[in-house]
């Protein structure tokens, strides 16, 4: 094979570990995916607003910090109650809180956050206590109230400093597989 051949070949292969950078890209900005709340749309969807998000990520930064700062998510009525619900680490540390104060709106705070705890929490009735584990958490029954809307467990869940890779992993290992598989178009065409 002459030089020319395998300098496309070679450029041919480094087209996908372009685009799979390109994605990742948007994830770099972000900072790594640490935890994220999904709510029901059930719990949050108004005449105005028929179709509204359902998921609010929290991101990891570089300093240990975590954007945003807080995640609130608006309720369409007043259809929980309010209360703490406690994540911990799987050491038994304190690590993220779920609350409502008033039953109309959620909020989520990680440990990345600052102050740890927050301070709205400390007169809210403790509504559960969970351990992380990588999967993601069912809460709503928790937050329901005899008589009101039935809120099911799986529609308001958590999931807490899970096992996420990053787009940069992900590319690093598809750059990886690229390079080997051109390592041995060049080896076999040397032949």
């Amino acid at each position: 094979m002459n030089a020319s051949r395998k300098c496309r070949t070679l450029a041919l292969l480094s087209l996908p570990a372009a685009l799979v950078l390109a994605c990742a890209g948007n994830g770099l900005a972000q900072g790594t995916l640490s935890d994220w709340v999904f709510v029901d749309p059930a719990l949050t969807a108004t005449p105005n607003n028929p179709a509204p998000q359902t998921r609010w990520d929290v991101f990891e930064q570089p300093n240990n910090t975590e954007t945003p700062e807080l995640v609130s998510i608006p309720l369409r009525d007043v259809l929980v109650r309010p209360g703490v619900v406690k994540f911990l680490e799987p050491t038994g540390e304190p690590s993220d809180y779920l609350y409502s104060v008033t039953g109309a709106s959620l909020h989520f705070w990680s440990d990345g956050m600052s102050p740890n705890p927050p301070q709205d929490i400390a007169t809210l009735p403790p509504l559960g206590t969970f351990t992380e584990s990588g999967q993601p958490i069912n809460v709503g029954d928790l937050f329901g109230i005899p008589g009101a809307f039935p809120v099911a467990p799986n529609m308001i869940q958590v999931f807490s400093d899970g096992e996420i890779p990053e787009p940069t992993t992900l590319a690093l290992i598809a750059l990886a597989g690229i390079g080997v598989c051109s390592r041995r178009v060049i080896a076999k065409s040397s032949k």
